[in-house]
């Protein structure tokens, strides 16, 4: 099955051990900190290498800021996977709209 072998480029970490994401990098109008652009890494990265290892370029050098999280099944709120990657999700968006990394 195709989720059993999507990993972290960086850590080989699976998405059984970890969640896993894409790199993203928000460009914002100078004058107004409206967002202009967002553009996303090609490579999957677990959460623990982005926070723990501070991991916030790709394999081609490109720098990123914030992650946000992939999310890989079926939509069930009963499902524990589903919550969690919901919880992320809203955090990960909600810094990138306040121009939060932490």
């Amino acid at each position: 099955m195709i989720k059993d072998e999507l990993k972290c480029y960086h850590s080989r970490i699976s998405l059984e051990e970890n969640p896993l994401g894409l790199l993203v990098n928000v460009t914002r109008n100078f004058r107004t900190g409206k967002i202009q652009d967002v553009s996303v890494s090609k490579e999957i990265v677990c959460l623990k290498s982005f926070i723990n290892e501070n991991l916030r370029f790709d394999i081609d050098n490109v720098k990123y800021s914030y992650w946000l999280p992939l999310y890989f099944g079926n939509i069930d709120n009963s499902n524990k996977h589903y919550q969690q990657f919901i919880k992320l999700l809203k955090h990960s968006i909600s810094m990138m709209s306040t121009k939060s990394t932490r």
